[in-house]
């Protein structure tokens, strides 16, 4: 599962221009390979399949194993196809930036992710339940908006050595959709004429702007309640879906452990 999501974070590093991901070089920038990056994507992808032949060909599993992770491809595609339009959408107007396409973005990157290591596991325990796995789907959702927001506000804010790719891409993120909502009317005007730049100083601008709408203080406070709500809906749902498959997943995406945050 980590392979076949791995894959397109390959080309999507080197499109979005980045040197390092998780603190360890990204894969294009090692030596002899660059472009050949788009090669190695597609041998990753086609590995995954032969992975799951060997291990899965002959279960009654199979064959929806095969169909979901080829959903997983086409989710990740367009994900990544939706970012790649975002500068032009953010030319046009960041006002096109709602909600509702933030949370469509999420769902095609970031949501698939947290779903797919639940769902096979339902399917390899013979559970095709259409019920349980919308239950699924929808808190790994919940979830899938927190790593998301996470990473938007590390991109600029965090605590690590700011990369604003984001911010020159005209990526929609939870940053500038949330500054969207509540800047006035100077603010906005600023964010309209710098956001999607690669300048510098146009870069500064955008994070002076989110600065001043508190975004440093009202993020943790944002990020708990998400938090509270995916635990409330975890334990609701407890009767379908054992809790601690997702507070496996918290806990292995440091979101979680001993019923702690661990928001940084």
């Amino acid at each position: 599962m980590l392979q076949s999501r791995a894959c397109y974070q390959l080309t999507d590093d080197l499109v979005n221009g980045l040197e390092e991901r998780w603190g360890r070089p990204c894969w294009h920038t090692k030596q002899g390979v660059q472009l050949n990056v788009t090669n190695d994507t597609g041998l990753l992808e086609n590995l995954v399949y032969q992975l799951l032949r060997l291990q899965f060909s002959g279960s009654p599993c199979y064959v929806d194993l095969i169909d979901m992770f080829r959903r997983n491809v086409y989710h990740s595609v367009l994900g990544k196809t939706c970012d790649a339009r975002s500068l032009r959408d953010a030319h046009a107007g960041i006002h096109t930036f709602t909600p509702q396409k933030y949370a469509t973005h999420v769902r095609l990157k970031t949501t698939e992710g947290v779903y797919m290591p639940v769902a096979v596991a339902l399917l390899a325990s013979g559970v095709k339940n259409p019920v349980m796995h919308q239950l699924a789907y929808d808190t790994a959702h919940d979830i899938g908006l927190i790593l998301q927001s996470q990473d938007d506000y590390g991109d600029c804010l965090g605590a690590s050595e700011q990369r604003y790719s984001y911010i020159r891409n005209g990526r929609c993120t939870w940053l500038i959709v949330e500054a969207m909502s509540r800047a006035n009317s100077e603010q906005t005007h600023i964010l309209k004429e710098n956001y999607g730049s690669t300048d510098q100083r146009k870069i500064d601008a955008v994070v002076d702007v989110y600065k001043e709408l508190g975004f440093e203080e009202d993020f943790l406070a944002s990020n708990r309640v998400a938090y509270d709500r995916v635990l409330a809906k975890i334990q609701r749902n407890g009767d379908c879906i054992p809790p601690n498959i997702f507070y496996y997943i918290l806990q292995s995406m440091k979101l979680f452990d001993s019923h702690e945050m661990l928001f940084r």
